[in-house]
């Protein structure tokens, strides 16, 4: 396996398991303007391509009007900025793997197509100050994954060559953002997106538990 300087991993279902608070605060806005709920299952499929894709895939095709996307992103960042967190866990051995990657000298950072603030406020939550060397989410005028530009901005701001690094997530976009920024892909079958559709997106290394990624990225194995 090659040797990598740096980590670059997405946040929601990669490092943590934050769909029930996705959904949560999704349903309390759906209620909140008389519309209904989903189960939290359908939430799996709408997550990962920033807030504006987010509310167009959770408002049906009738309600999904210009002025119900701006009250609802309105009432969504409302209640998630209260109650984000609430829900969410760090899967199982994580927050023990993200210490030994650090202690093994790997650089670590985050991008994530979820609101900035909102990621570095979880970042810290969960992995505790200083878990990570950068940690950038969607930013309005910024492009999102899988454009380039944010795992270009991460390089830069840790000191590392896109041809150092290893992208991480659990989705197609993490893998196509890799890919388009020259890096290899590391993807994780544990988080929202069906297995085989990782598969189709030929990652470099596909993995399907945390310990399995340790040994992949500690030892050279899987």
């Amino acid at each position: 396996m090659k040797h990598y300087q740096a980590l670059i991993f997405d946040f929601d279902g990669t490092l943590a398991n934050t769909l029930p608070d996705i959904a949560a605060a999704g349903n309390h806005v759906l209620t909140s303007m008389g519309l209904a709920a989903h189960d939290v299952d359908y939430y799996r499929n709408v997550v990962g391509d920033g807030q504006v894709a987010f509310i167009k895939k959770i408002l049906r095709p009738e309600d999904c009007t210009q002025e119900n996307i701006e009250k609802f992103s309105e009432l969504y960042s409302t209640y998630f900025s209260a109650h984000a967190d609430t829900l969410t866990t760090p899967f199982p051995g994580m927050v023990d793997a993200v210490q030994k990657l650090r202690a093994a000298g790997y650089k670590l950072a985050v991008l994530t197509n979820k609101n900035d603030a909102f990621a570095n406020r979880s970042a810290r939550r969960y992995f505790g100050d200083g878990a990570f060397d950068f940690v950038r989410g969607g930013v309005k005028g910024f492009p999102l994954k899988p454009a380039p530009d944010g795992a270009f901005l991460v390089c830069e701001a840790i000191g590392v060559k896109p041809a150092d690094c290893l992208f991480i997530g659990d989705g197609y976009h993490d893998v196509r953002t890799g890919k388009n920024a020259g890096m290899d892909t590391l993807a994780v079958s544990w988080g929202y997106r069906p297995r085989q559709e990782l598969v189709e997106e030929q990652p470099t290394y596909l993995v399907d538990s945390v310990d399995e990624m340790l040994r992949l990225l500690l030892e050279g194995r899987a």
